[in-house]
């Protein structure tokens, strides 16, 4: 059996701890550890046989730790299935340690070189919290992972408003029993986020809480106000937009948009103020095509899923920036050409049954391209185009009905004739449309941060 910690396993621990520590720590300052605290924490570390675990777990436990050592279960590590499966964990509680940066970068970074010592890799910690702050029947003060503190009120009373008072509050959730936004107006300078506010509540007042950055909305409000009016907001999101007015949120501090059932905006033209635009994501809009998309030119993030009426997606060719690309259940869309003119592509997944793209040498149009999922019906397919590209990743790409693909050797030997170190091979020949899943070596697989940046937004 190989080894299961190999050196990308190895750089990537070393690199998901410097990058995970410092933001973990912030959620437990929001949970209010001091630096001056000394806080067990709970570890884990990855490896594929019970005396590789057994033997770490020895040595933990020689420390004063507190280790068990057992299956895993269905884990499977998300690099690629061509790496040893990580089917023992071994897990359990420090000794109480210093809450400091420093000490518990210092720590992780021991850890990272004692797992390969028994082969076995450092997967990180987490510190264990209560579930609140504080909890009453008014309202209840919670810390969240990015390291800010929520404040759900469910009724205005003097305790609710002493938690908002006396709380470097971000996130302020308002229940019908707030009355209005009005209550808050004295604690506007301190709000900077308002999330899932009661479907009672009206919004018309909006502009009472000038220093919001963020508003997510799980439904729009029969009364909302003009989103216009917030200078400082950067980011808005409403999973049921069917209320909404698109033109009041025509405001270019906006930074990051999402919109599910904007059953009202019929054409991105009405969203001509936003002009530092950096993400957009809709569903379910009633657009026939994207014309406006190219005045958008901060624009790195564009994601479509459920937009039954879209036809033309042509704008795109003028959007050169972009560089993440969703483009889920389009059913009128034919052809999807345009997307080789968004030449800064780094993570694409298109998937639109019906429509089509000539040849996979699109790909070749996208020099930076790490992961992409084309699921098009594909005509022409040159494979060795596939492996010509410096830095690609990953590649999951459907053909036709009927296509015959070729085998795995043939596969890897046309993929490694263009000098790439093919990682690992899938081929799914008998699928209505057969695919293929390619993986090659790269440092992408090596960055904490890249894969979950790539998540999709839009799942069955």
């Amino acid at each position: 059996m190989e080894s299961f910690v190999t050196e990308e396993r190895f750089e990537r621990s070393v690199a998901r701890a410097a990058w995970k520590t410092p933001q973990q720590l912030a959620s437990l300052r929001a949970w209010r550890v001091r630096p001056t605290d000394a806080k067990p924490l709970k570890f884990f570390f990855h490896t594929n046989t019970q005396t590789k675990a057994d033997s770490l777990a020895a040595v933990l436990k020689a420390r004063g730790y507190e280790p068990q050592a057992r299956k895993t279960g269905a884990f499977v590590d998300w690099t690629a299935a061509s790496l040893e499966v990580a089917s023992w964990v071994v897990t359990g509680h420090t000794p109480p340690l210093l809450m400091t940066e420093d000490a518990l970068l210092a720590w992780t970074k021991e850890m990272c070189q004692l797992g390969p010592q028994h082969d076995c890799e450092f997967e990180g910690w987490f510190g264990e919290t209560p579930d609140f702050l504080e909890k009453s029947d008014d309202h209840w003060l919670q810390g969240r992972p990015d390291g800010t503190l929520d404040l759900d009120i469910y009724r205005w009373s003097a305790a609710s408003e002493a938690a908002l008072a006396e709380n470097d509050v971000y996130w302020v959730s308002p229940g019908a029993g707030v009355g209005s936004l009005g209550a808050l107006q004295p604690y506007a300078h301190k709000i900077r986020g308002l999330r899932s506010p009661s479907e009672e509540l009206s919004l018309e007042d909006i502009d009472l809480l000038p220093a919001l950055e963020q508003i997510y909305l799980h439904k729009a409000p029969q009364a909302h106000g003009d989103y216009r009016k917030l200078p400082r907001l950067r980011a808005f999101r409403c999973l049921d937009a069917e209320k909404l007015n698109p033109q009041w949120l025509n405001n270019p501090s906006l930074r990051r948009v999402e919109l599910r059932r904007p059953r009202k905006l019929k054409s991105l033209n009405a969203l001509n103020g936003w002009s530092g635009l950096e993400s957009l994501i809709l569903a379910g809009a009633p657009l026939t095509s994207l014309e406006g998309l190219a005045r958008f030119s901060a624009l790195r993030e564009l994601r479509l899923a459920h937009c039954l009426s879209l036809t033309d997606i042509s704008e795109l060719a003028q959007t050169p920036g972009i560089e993440m690309l969703e483009i889920y259940k389009t059913p009128k869309v034919q052809s999807f050409e345009p997307i080789a003119g968004v030449n800064r592509l780094r993570w694409v997944f298109v998937c639109s049954r019906g429509g089509t793209l000539a040849s996979y040498e699109t790909l070749s149009h996208w020099p930076e391209l790490q992961n992409a999922g084309v699921l098009l019906h594909m005509g022409q397919v040159d494979f060795a185009s596939l492996a010509r590209h410096p830095s690609a990743a990953e590649l999951l790409l459907y053909t036709q009905p009927g296509f015959q693909l070729p085998s795995e050797d043939e596969l890897r030997r046309a993929l490694q004739a263009q000098g790439r170190q093919v990682r690992s091979v899938f081929l799914r020949p008998k699928d209505e449309c057969p695919s293929i899943h390619v993986t090659f070596e790269s440092p992408y697989w090596r960055s904490p941060a890249a894969h979950e940046g790539h998540a999709r937004v839009f799942v069955e």
